[in-house]
């Protein structure tokens, strides 16, 4: 996907074609969409608490209209769909909290938790992926 220094709109239009036909597909064969978003100042402005999942959007910059309507075209689809909003999710000094760490030790213990809005499911790897339970 598209970086916070492209401002050229021929690449995001680009991309936005290349998001609805992939979630075109996907509509027709009953697969889910998973489009990795931003959960950066783009796509929720400077807060000065923790944005979430309830944060209402307020997408300043080119970069940030253009992940929002990457989300919408998704939504609008008729794919089921999952639009995860990562911050920093690869670089130098990884916390243990951030997406990647935490879900590459999520794996190793062999039991990943997923976030919907405030409640969490987690997952026993491999045998219940298809079965939850609440944590």
């Amino acid at each position: 996907m598209s970086t916070t220094h492209t401002t050229a709109e021929p690449e995001f239009e680009r991309e936005l074609d290349l998001v609805r036909e992939t979630a075109r597909r996907c509509h027709r064969t009953g697969r889910t969409v998973v489009v990795f978003s931003t959960a950066s100042s783009a796509m929720y402005g400077t807060t000065e608490i923790p944005a979430d999942e309830e944060t209402a959007t307020l997408s300043a910059s080119r970069y940030g209209r253009h992940k929002r309507r990457v989300e919408e075209a998704v939504a609008e689809s008729g794919a089921r769909w999952l639009v995860l909003r990562p911050s920093h999710l690869m670089g130098a000094g990884q916390r243990t909290h951030q997406l990647l760490p935490s879900l590459v030790d999520q794996i190793r213990s062999g039991r990943v938790r997923v976030h919907r809005g405030r409640t969490a499911t987690c997952w026993t790897w491999p045998t219940s992926w298809r079965s939850s339970t609440l944590c």
